[in-house]
């Protein structure tokens, strides 16, 4: 069975019925709030899939998708959580946030222009948590987890990059990836955002990016 996702403003999507299909998103951006099964996903060129964006507690789980066959995404089409992570001035619970005007912070460290520096915090191999905001403007990346058991073909991109202002940028997000087989010539970032225009501010840490494959084409 094929079924086409409704995007937002078309309708709701009936995730718990569509465990067994193939469903295809052919254009617009679906917002996610949680992790879906699905036979198999296939996001078009014109097509992406982001999540809502992240509160401060209880802590944000990332959207998810696992597919008992395989994920395609076409070149044009992304899966996108960039700037949904943690506001300004929140990070993970536990995390010490960034000093006045200073940058966001996840596994890499951000800018400061002010002490203290935003506290590092997640998992290298199975990163599941958002990037931190900056002190002032700027949102950390989200985080998106992708399970596919046959293939993932990404010839689009998988991002997770924190916001980019003119003071200071927030830190990456996380994407976690797990396939069967991986191919494609598609890219995957959760790069931190840039400071745009007060240099003194610094921009973004890295975010966390985890591959697991069993055959690379």
């Amino acid at each position: 069975e094929v079924v086409n996702l409704k995007a937002d403003g078309q309708g709701t999507n009936d995730w718990g019925a569509l465990t067994d299909a193939v469903v295809v998103l052919r254009g617009g951006t679906l917002t996610l709030g949680g992790s879906v099964d699905v036979r198999s996903l296939i996001v078009l060129p014109g097509s992406t899939i982001t999540q809502a964006t992240a509160q401060a507690y209880p802590p944000a789980d990332p959207i998810g998708v696992s597919a008992s066959d395989r994920v395609y995404v076409a070149c044009g089409g992304a899966i996108d959580v960039s700037s949904r992570g943690y506001a300004p001035r929140v990070a993970y619970p536990g995390a010490t946030v960034p000093g006045s005007w200073s940058a966001g912070s996840h596994l890499g460290e951000g800018g400061v222009n002010a002490n203290p520096a935003g506290e590092t915090y997640g998992s290298v191999t199975r990163p599941r948590e958002n990037g931190g905001g900056a002190y002032t403007l700027a949102r950390g990346g989200g985080a998106v987890r992708i399970a596919a058991t046959r293939l993932l073909q990404l010839d689009g991109a998988i991002r997770a990059n924190g916001q980019s202002t003119a003071e200071g940028g927030g830190a990456g997000g996380s994407v976690w990836v797990e396939a069967g087989t991986l191919s494609g010539a598609g890219s995957i970032e959760a790069n931190g955002g840039n400071e745009t225009y007060y240099s003194a501010n610094g921009s973004g840490g890295g975010g966390a990016i985890s591959v697991e494959y069993t055959t690379l084409l």
